[in-house]
């Protein structure tokens, strides 16, 4: 038998009230004996019971015999323990206990360090709260600003050195507005900051992608005299490299340039990839050339940047040439290398390309990971071809690369671009057999994959199903709602997602509003799409050419032709010119009307704004001229659509019922003949016999 700890506590109390701790030492022993959790239950007891009696002798007894048995108290009853050494005075009993704590293998916690350090001051010993100050830092235990401020507030000096690792420890978790207050306050309080302030603060900045907070800092750092480094430079032109920032990479090389820090290779490499992130293939071609230029061999990371500038161009003949430069450069590709050279063969939509420099790959030796095939799957699934798509996440699996959440996303995509919301939703299910937790850009996929199917009811139920996996829907989410509900219409469910997102506090953009005057467009609301515009207008947000398509088309579709000119206008003002689908609704909806001058006046303006017509807009002009029977005027515009490039025969087949269509072709092939042109009756008779293209 042994004591509960409930009895163990009674028993010690009474011992504690007679003072007589000592004589428990008998079934204390034996307690220690027995094999159970009672027995730490016990300990802990012990060390309360010590604590509150100040017998700190005692307690190391009982802790010593308890540690030869392979117990310890837990770290509630060491922080007991260590505050009742610390309220006594006796700091260094309390540094013993805490020696014991560490060596038991306890991490002090944020308690342990806020109360000693209380202690100290309170009791007016500044030297001893600075040194459990300085332990916190050493143990990674980030003390909260308030308890930083009391230390300066007592005039404890602490060292430089500490004060960079809380600077560090503020800078790691991105808040740099308090690390930017605890830099003032050290600074009053007489901390002279020094070169490895600076440094770990621009660092941390840059690698938090805060490079607002690397600016400020790399602006004091200059004020007080310090010389940054090449490691400091290399650092930002890293960061926004990875942003594709081309502009803020050029600024800190050339910061680099001024202070006389020789460029290095990691250097000019983060310049190209900047550039090949940004697209731009002609900067990266040139940041190239200046690696050459300063005497430093580009590596194999510069060439994998140049074949990436060429993908993101979505030049796949550019691509390839850089490679073969590497090998002539006697470099090894790498696996960076080969998938980039599959991307820029996806992103050029051969997909046959892709599969050959996988297996080019492969032949290297090299082996393919799951970021290789998630790159082969985007191609397809960016077309909509989920059967490619599965086939090479088949591929990847047999191979042996465990799929990760981008994989699931890719297939999920691949689905919602084929409109199959079925398969988009049962790979959703695989995921989360795989253990793979979804994100916003699996809900926002779903939500599309909704939409592509015209399922309104599930678009709203995957924006909702995301609360579930304590995934709070985004502007992306609520866009996607918004956008599938506009896609057919439904203007007031676009509007009441609208609300549920200001309720929630989410800044709308121009792609919120662009759906919602669409979707009163699509039901010939020009009122409401107005009323959508001023409200865009209200929330500063740009305005762009879809915008004013949609408004355009509102008022086209509603008859008001005056309002159409009148948006059209505006749009001109604010140099948001509309494309050619616009036009052609406008011109679509006049020439129904049979007001063919108004709308040739559009079809001219369409052509004075750069606009392109396409097939469509010649359908609508030829569909007036045969419902008129004019012949002359079917012509006309059969001929431009020819000398557009476009194939009149198609229009044909699309536009004409047989019997107008039979009619018109008589009378054009007899007016061709009359004026004794033979070739164009031979083309326009084979054009009817729907044999051939007249304009070839």
């Amino acid at each position: 038998f042994y004591p509960s700890s409930f009895t163990a506590a009674a028993l010690l109390d009474a011992a504690m009230s007679s003072g007589d701790l000592s004589s428990q030492e008998g079934w204390y022993e034996n307690v220690l004996t027995s094999a159970s959790q009672r027995r730490v239950d016990l300990l802990n007891v012990l060390m309360d019971v010590a604590a509150q009696q100040r017998d700190f002798v005692l307690a190391g007894l009982w802790y010593e015999k308890a540690k030869a048995r392979g117990v310890f108290p837990s770290v509630s009853a060491f922080n007991t323990l260590i505050a009742a050494c610390a309220k006594s005075g006796e700091f260094e009993t309390a540094k013993a206990w805490y020696g014991r704590a560490v060596g038991a293998g306890f991490d002090p916690n944020l308690a342990t360090f806020t109360m000693l350090i209380d202690v100290a001051l309170e009791q007016r010993r500044p030297s001893i709260a600075g040194y459990w100050f300085n332990q916190s830092i050493a143990e990674g235990v980030l003390l909260p600003v308030v308890t930083f401020n009391r230390l300066l507030e007592k005039s404890v000096l602490l060292p430089v050195v500490t004060f960079n690792r809380l600077l560090e420890k503020s800078a790691r978790l991105g808040d740099f507005s308090t690390a930017g207050g605890l830099y003032k306050r050290g600074v009053d309080a007489g901390v002279t900051p020094n070169n490895e302030t600076f440094r770990t603060m621009i660092i941390a900045s840059a690698k938090n992608r805060d490079m607002a907070a690397a600016e400020i800092w790399y602006q004091r750092a200059v004020h007080s005299r310090f010389e940054p480094g090449a490691t400091i430079f290399q650092a930002l032109i890293s960061t926004v490299s990875r942003n594709g920032d081309v502009h803020a990479a050029e600024h800190w090389f050339k910061q680099a340039e001024a202070r006389g820090i020789e460029p290095t290779l990691s250097m000019f490499n983060s310049m190209v990839a900047a550039a090949a992130k940004s697209g731009d293939v002609a900067a990266a071609e040139h940041w190239f050339r200046k690696t050459e230029a300063a005497g430093i061999q580009p590596n194999v990371y510069t060439y994998s940047s140049m074949i990436n500038a060429a993908a993101k161009s979505d030049n796949l003949t550019a691509a390839e040439r850089w490679f073969e430069d590497s090998l002539e450069a006697g470099l090894k590709p790498n696996r960076i290398t080969f998938t980039t050279l599959m991307d820029a063969a996806t992103r050029s939509g051969d997909d046959e390309a892709a599969r050959r420099w996988y297996e080019v790959a492969l032949n290297a030796g090299v082996v393919p990971t799951i970021f290789t095939f998630n790159t082969l799957m985007n191609g397809p699934a960016r077309n909509g071809d989920l059967e490619a798509t599965e086939n090479w996440y088949r591929t990847a699996r047999f191979m042996g690369a465990t799929p990760d959440r981008i994989t699931f996303n890719i297939l999920i995509n691949a689905a919602a671009k084929k409109g199959d919301l079925k398969a988009a939703q049962s790979w959703f299910e695989k995921a989360q057999e795989n253990g793979i937790k979804p994100n916003v850009v699996t809900f926002a996929t779903l939500i599309s994959a909704a939409a592509n199917s015209r399922n309104l009811s599930e678009a709203q139920r995957w924006c909702l199903e995301a609360d579930k996996f304590n995934i709070r829907p985004n502007l992306v989410m609520y866009n996607s709602v918004i956008s599938a509900a506009a896609s057919q219409g439904a203007l007031n469910v676009a509007e009441a997602w609208f609300e549920r997102m200001s309720q929630q506090d989410i800044r709308p953009n121009v792609v919120t509003f662009n759906s919602l005057i669409s979707a009163a467009a699509k039901r010939g609301d020009l009122s409401s799409a107005e009323r959508w515009f001023q409200k865009a207008k209200a929330a500063r947000v740009r305005l762009d050419a879809i915008m004013f398509s949609a408004l355009i088309n509102a008022a086209a579709r509603n008859g008001n032709f005056a309002a159409a000119e009148a948006w059209y206008e505006e749009a001109e003002k604010s140099k948001a010119t509309p494309d050619i689908v616009t036009f052609n609704t406008i011109i679509t909806a006049l020439a129904k009307r049979d007001n063919i001058t108004a709308a040739d006046a559009w079809f001219q303006k369409a052509l004075d704004t750069g606009c392109a017509p396409d097939e469509v807009t010649f359908m609508a002009f030829v569909k007036a001229a045969a419902r008129k029977e004019d012949l002359s005027l079917l012509e006309q515009w059969m001929s431009k659509a020819a000398r557009a490039g476009f194939k009149p025969k198609l229009i044909y087949y699309r536009v004409l019922e047989n019997k107008i269509a039979q009619r018109a072709f008589r009378g054009v092939i007899q007016r061709a003949v009359d004026e004794g042109d033979q070739s164009a009756a031979i083309r326009w008779r084979t054009w009817a016999a729907h044999e051939a293209d007249p304009a070839e």
